[in-house]
């Protein structure tokens, strides 16, 4: 969750954090985010929250090979995106 928050500079939003709106603008779909007041949530959710959002990028996502890899197997290994909450695409 470091990497993703200090390092790469993506901030994982929370569900409850935000409103989420669908639109349909002259054929256009997409959505419209509002902030919360979430002041009152207590630290300790909010970072289980945000850990539990970082598990499901794990589980979808990643996996050990049973392959022995070598350099030239790293050159096949596809890459996979993921959506959070807030609609930010994440690329591993």
């Amino acid at each position: 969750m470091n990497l993703l928050q200090k390092d790469k500079h993506i901030e994982i939003a929370p569900r409850y954090s935000f409103k989420k709106r669908l639109y349909n603008n002259n054929g256009a779909e997409g959505f419209e985010l509002t902030k919360l007041d979430v002041s009152g949530i207590h630290p300790s959710y909010a970072q289980w929250c945000k850990e539990e959002i970082v598990r499901d990028v794990k589980e979808e996502l990643l996996y050990v090979s049973e392959d022995q890899v070598d350099e030239r197997s790293l050159e096949t290994v596809r890459s996979a995106t993921y959506e959070l909450p807030d609609g930010t695409q994440l690329s591993l």
